[in-house]
């Protein structure tokens, strides 16, 4: 999913981890990626929201918190909303 939205949201691969998590943030929250085909849109349609609810754990896990806990629900959640 990173990969995609870096390729095809116009933020390219030099963006900041903060840039991109936001930007699947807010696709996750039905932003379109324009100008994407139409595989590809389906695709970010379907899976920016657990995209991001694992981009936010990641990011807790790599900035210092070892505590961090999986968020399967969440996960499970975020994919059953969106079929």
């Amino acid at each position: 999913m990173n990969w995609l939205v870096a390729a095809f949201a116009g933020v390219g691969p030099a963006c900041t981890v903060e840039e991109r998590n936001g930007l699947v943030r807010a696709l996750a929250d039905g932003a379109g990626v324009a100008g994407a085909p139409e595989a590809v849109s389906r695709l970010v349609d379907r899976l920016a929201p657990a995209a991001a609810v694992m981009n936010g754990f990641y990011y807790e896990l790599f900035t210092g918190s070892r505590a961090a806990r999986y968020p399967a629900s969440r996960v499970a959640e975020a994919l059953a909303a969106r079929p």
